[in-house]
């Protein structure tokens, strides 16, 4: 009896080391951002309708513009059209 608690410690420590491998190194392919759009007014600001571009135009403008953000953005606008 004493063997299949020790067991089962081990089994659930090894389920939570590899969840957190995969999480850590397969994450970023796992989630990949959908077919997104901008929104309808994403156009009159860059020259092209490119819909990744415009969307995290978005996202980007999203947060410059949050009072709550106090300046810190984490994304350039460099990066973006790149």
């Amino acid at each position: 009896m004493k063997f299949l608690s020790i067991g089962a410690l081990v089994a659930i420590a090894v389920i939570i080391g590899a969840s957190f491998y995969v999480v850590t190194n397969f994450d970023s392919e796992i989630a990949q951002p959908s077919n997104s759009e901008g929104s309808s007014n994403v156009g009159s600001i860059v020259d092209f309708n490119d819909s990744v571009n415009g969307f995290a135009f978005d996202i980007y403008r999203e947060m410059y513009n949050d009072p709550n953000n106090s300046g810190n953005i984490f994304i350039s606008p460099y990066s973006i059209f790149t």
